[in-house]
């Protein structure tokens, strides 16, 4: 089998395996890397606990695999059509509930997403993509406070993760509680620079600081990294619009839309 076949694969597997979806923005860096050896491989279960690493075989099968691969293209639609046929031959399989609540926040399906993210967490208490993927729910729902709850057990046990310590800065940010948005963004993008979400949020966060040309500049970063990504267009248009550069705004806000962008 040649070797970045092999690597794609045991990758893939890792991701499903541990009932968590790794941060894609790790997991591509290490598809392009050289031979994946001994230490990389054991990062990919770095912090997961036994019961986590012990995730039932049916989850690493080609089709969680597509619907990862969907979830970092934001083909939502398509993730949840993969993840709701998942779930219903794999029921008791965390991952697979977590992929399909990670593609009904993305659609803007808020509700379902914080009822799907719920039953992973049944079947694994202490799952951190759980966590995140219910707290980014929660935020959709504009429950910030029970967001933030859920951001802060996994950043107790993980405190380099960087999803949680993104979707707390967007909790932050929804009760206007910019300062410490700001520090805990600026925390994920310490572990991760070039970690387009990340960069995006902190945009989010400097438009409310009234800083827009360090959001545009943040936005512009995003969009370099992951082209796709609508909330840097609508972040950057909001930034325009507030310097008075209406074309350029109304360019990015239709590039969100047409990206499938939800508030």
């Amino acid at each position: 089998m040649p070797e970045k076949t092999l690597r794609a694969d045991l990758v893939a597997c890792k991701v499903m395996q541990v009932g968590s979806l790794l941060p894609l923005a790790l997991i591509l860096p290490i598809l392009s890397a050289g031979p994946l050896d001994g230490s990389l491989a054991g990062s990919l279960l770095e912090g997961c606990g036994a019961s986590i690493a012990a995730e039932p075989e049916p989850s690493t099968n080609s089709e969680s695999k597509a619907g990862v691969v969907s979830l970092k293209n934001h083909d939502y639609k398509a993730a949840q059509d993969i993840f709701e046929d998942e779930v219903e031959k794999h029921p008791g399989t965390a991952s697979c509930h977590i992929g399909l609540a990670e593609a009904l926040n993305g659609l803007g399906k808020y509700e379902r997403a914080f009822d799907e993210s719920g039953r992973a967490l049944a079947i694994e208490p202490n799952s951190r993509a759980a966590l995140n993927a219910r707290a980014s729910a929660n935020i959709g729902l504009h429950k910030f406070k029970d967001a933030q709850k859920d951001c802060e057990a996994v950043v107790a046990v993980d405190p380099r993760n960087v999803d949680a310590l993104c979707l707390k800065a967007k909790a932050e940010a929804g009760t206007e509680r910019y300062r410490e948005a700001l520090a805990d963004v600026n925390k994920a993008l310490g572990v991760q620079p070039k970690n387009a979400s990340a960069l995006s949020v902190r945009a989010r966060i400097c438009v409310g600081l009234e800083q827009y040309d360090r959001a545009i500049a943040d936005c512009n970063k995003a969009i370099e990294i992951d082209a796709r990504l609508a909330g840097a267009y609508r972040s950057r248009g909001q930034s325009y619009k507030a310097l008075g550069k209406k074309s350029l705004a109304n360019a990015d806000f239709k590039r969100a839309k047409d990206l499938g962008y939800q508030e």
